[in-house]
């Protein structure tokens, strides 16, 4: 008889809920929880805040607006992501950020495969509470 992995279910108030780049993240679903395939993100991002450029080299990261927009940047040009758009980051280390520079908060959904930012994540909220 074939095994199988057991589904996973979160709502709302579960996932861990971490202060980053100015916003409010919630780790959905971790590495840990799917062997290191994939993290999900959910992103509230005040106006004025976002992510510094950076880089991964080693990992595809996406984003899903759910509300408001964000600026999305790289070395390839600007692109302004509103509510139901989709930005996909493939591997490779392009350099990119996006910031809200409305005046209205924004929520983005964020995967990552594999896994892994969300551990950095979890590092950074806690380096900012020792500080």
């Amino acid at each position: 008889m074939k095994s199988f992995n057991p589904i996973i279910t979160v709502d709302e108030t579960q996932g861990k809920k971490l202060n980053i780049a100015g916003g409010n993240y919630r780790i959905i679903i971790s590495g840990k929880e799917t062997n290191g395939e994939y993290a999900v993100i959910e992103m509230s991002v005040p106006p004025g805040s976002g992510p510094n450029p950076h880089a991964h080299a080693d990992f595809t990261e996406t984003f899903f607006v759910l509300e408001g927009e964000v600026t999305f940047k790289s070395e390839l040009g600007v692109y302004i992501a509103k509510k139901n758009a989709f930005v996909n980051i493939p591997k490779g280390g392009i350099v990119h950020g996006f910031k809200n520079l409305s005046n209205e908060p924004a929520k983005l959904l964020c995967t990552v495969a594999p896994a892994g930012l969300d551990d950095l994540f979890e590092e950074i909220a806690v380096i900012r509470k020792l500080m």
